[in-house]
């Protein structure tokens, strides 16, 4: 998140809206040190850029030796309380806020705070605006650590062109920076759209990027232009008054990592066709079984899914109270998917019927039903013995 450099938004803020990085410009008349320090106990990483007013202090913005003083007075104050840095800003940009510069000046402005700050932090090259990568190219890369770009109004690959910004897709963009700084991170200390005359749209905008940089593994820090309204890029009107985009933005960033989408298993897309198959409804969830599978109940029977062969068979209703399962029998309905039930107990008989009752409670089957004296059947579970007579019906003893 772009925040002002004096300080004003703290560190409560900022966590209240979830942003785990902050940008702002480095300038030696705010006391930047103990601001930085309180967002490090807060946890919340830092990112300084340093823009032609950050060495105004100490001499001609553009010349070396300047460089050289003002990289050292705010090493001594900041080194330790600062993870990145970007010396200078926008140097491709011709922008009242671009700092335009030649290639070989950044090379030696990198130089320079290299040799000052060693590897006390990360030095990222200034942020790109103009969107042509190919001004990388003049860049010595063994002085960076990263590459910082300012990629305004690209769109994410998910926008569908209505209310396009019309600046193209951002991943392509990206594409073009990486082959250009090939292994470099890539900072996006800048980016953002104006919220007149439609604040949902900015909201949108906001939460679709922020959604999409998340999930790019070589983007540690994508900052959103700005916290507090600047020509109405802000989230937060200038009376405090929070944009639709604020929370958009903390909807996304509530979360440290992306949540990814739980796929669902494979066996779900075969119990939907076999039921529509047999113009029968779902009842339930699935559960899963171990040694068994996973099975499915319907209002015509039950669906098992075997996860050795792949395949989705249907045990249709026997017609007898109880029948001894057979091994390797094939369902009536079986054909459909040249499936072949292998299940260690009678699908809908009246030992399985009261094991699906409470499965949790009495465990897994050990083993297929068996016969016993008196004409009546039993199996076995982890936590369960059910035993079936034809005289007495069904019978728990629980381990």
């Amino acid at each position: 998140m772009c925040v002002p450099k004096d300080g004003r938004v703290s560190p409560d803020d900022i966590a209240a809206l979830g942003a785990s990085w902050v940008r702002f410009t480095a300038d030696k008349q705010f006391e930047q040190a103990r601001y930085c320090r309180a967002l490090k106990t807060a946890g919340i990483k830092r990112f300084i850029t340093f823009d032609s007013d950050s060495f105004a202090p100490f001499g001609d913005k553009n010349d070396p030796s300047t460089w050289r003083v003002a990289a050292e007075w705010y090493a001594n104050s900041l080194v330790g309380f600062v993870d990145a840095i970007g010396p200078g800003n926008e140097p491709d940009g011709t922008g009242p806020e671009s700092w335009t510069a030649t290639q070989a000046a950044i090379n030696d402005m990198l130089g320079i705070f290299r040799d000052v700050w060693g590897n006390s932090v990360k030095i990222i090259a200034p942020g790109l605006v103009s969107g042509h990568a190919a001004w990388l190219a003049g860049i010595d890369l063994s002085l960076i650590d990263g590459i910082d770009v300012h990629l305004y109004g690209k769109r994410p690959p998910d926008w569908d062109h209505v209310n396009d910004p019309g600046t193209g897709r951002l991943d392509d963009a990206l594409d073009e920076y990486r082959a250009v700084a090939p292994g470099k991170l890539i900072y996006m200390s800048e980016i953002g759209m104006r919220s007149i005359p439609r604040p949902d749209i900015q909201a949108r905008y906001c939460r679709e990027v922020m959604e999409y940089v998340r999930t790019i593994p070589d983007m540690p820090m994508c900052a959103w232009f700005a916290y507090h309204d600047h020509d109405n890029f802000g989230l937060v009107q200038n009376d405090g008054s929070k944009k639709p985009a604020w929370e958009a933005f903390r909807a996304v960033s509530a979360d440290e990592e992306p949540t990814p989408p739980v796929p669902e298993p494979s066996y779900q897309l075969g119990f939907r066709d076999l039921a529509d198959r047999l113009g029968a409804a779902v009842v339930g969830d699935p559960v899963e079984l171990e040694h068994v599978g996973t099975i499915q109940k319907t209002t015509r029977g039950w669906m098992i899914y075997h996860p050795r062969t792949g395949e989705v068979a249907f045990g249709a209703k026997p017609e007898a109270p109880h029948e001894t399962p057979v091994a390797g029998q094939q369902t009536a309905l079986g054909d459909l998917w040249g499936a072949v039930v292998t299940v260690p107990f009678n699908v809908d008989a009246a030992i399985v019927k009261t094991w699906l009752d409470s499965p949790l409670a009495y465990g897994s089957p050990l083993g297929p039903e068996r016969p016993i004296d008196g004409g009546g059947m039993e199996q076995a579970f982890t936590r369960a013995l059910i035993r079936w007579t034809p005289a007495d019906g069904v019978s728990v003893q629980t381990a």
